[in-house]
């Protein structure tokens, strides 16, 4: 089964702008038939299926201070951390979605979204290490990756995208694609690359920091400071613009 994700350019609802900010708003398609819009709050991230085989979200959350932003597992896959529209968290390894299925006191379980017809999963224990791992899979992965993306200007007018309270600029732009890359610039590595309708092509949205302290007022964009994911000094914050770095006072 192949899933993709479609902006919605048939309804006013599908995109809520004004003057300057805009709110994209995605529609979920399977085999074809459309199985809600997606509206994401600020603060959360949204990606893989939304819920299980039998229409029951994760019932499990855990807080995303307590491990790694991403974790190295099996040979060369990564582990990815997300929340979903509920809050409640999805790991992603090889694009396939996983959600907690059961929690003991020393390990938790976590099981393939596709529900029981699958038979992949994976036993973590309470440090985030995993135990035992099984990556066999029954069927394809899902092909959607579905963020939320705010559209604000910085104050110099150039456009940045906002996704789960990180902030990119664009990098590069071709007939048919544009790049989107991290803010923090060649320290950190995320970016993601949309066609000319916003609908994502590729992404890597893995940080090697946490997000910036922003203020959206009037469709600006300003940031406050900066916590360094390693607990060292603060930075002075700043926006990359090409290949130009612009210090914001304090």
């Amino acid at each position: 089964m192949r899933c993709g994700i479609f902006s919605d350019p048939d309804t006013e609802q599908s995109r809520q702008a004004d003057s300057h900010t805009e709110r994209i708003y995605i529609l979920l398609c399977c085999n074809g038939y459309v199985h809600g819009r997606v509206e994401v709050h600020a603060g959360q991230d949204l990606q893989g299926p939304l819920c299980d085989s039998k229409g029951m979200r994760p019932s499990h959350q855990v807080s995303p201070d307590t491990r790694p932003l991403s974790t190295q597992v099996h040979n060369k896959e990564r582990m990815e951390w997300v929340k979903n529209r509920s809050g409640k968290e999805l790991a992603i390894i090889n694009d396939f979605t996983y959600y907690n299925d059961f929690k003991s006191k020393s390990t938790s379980t976590w099981r393939c979204t596709r529900g029981r017809t699958c038979r992949s999963r994976f036993i973590i224990d309470n440090t985030g290490k995993v135990v035992r791992i099984n990556l066999e899979h029954d069927h394809l992965a899902p092909r959607y990756f579905v963020r939320d993306v705010t559209w604000v200007k910085n104050r110099w007018g150039k456009q940045l995208a906002i996704v789960s309270d990180y902030s990119f600029y664009n990098d590069k732009r071709s007939n048919s694609t544009i790049s989107w890359r991290c803010t923090r610039g060649t320290t950190c590595k995320a970016r993601f690359i949309v066609n000319l309708n916003n609908v994502m092509q590729r992404r890597n949205l893995t940080h090697n920091h946490r997000p910036c302290k922003y203020l959206i007022h009037n469709g600006l964009y300003r940031l406050g400071t900066t916590e360094p994911l390693s607990g060292g000094v603060p930075e002075v914050p700043s926006v990359r613009l090409g290949s130009h770095r612009h210090p914001i006072p304090g």
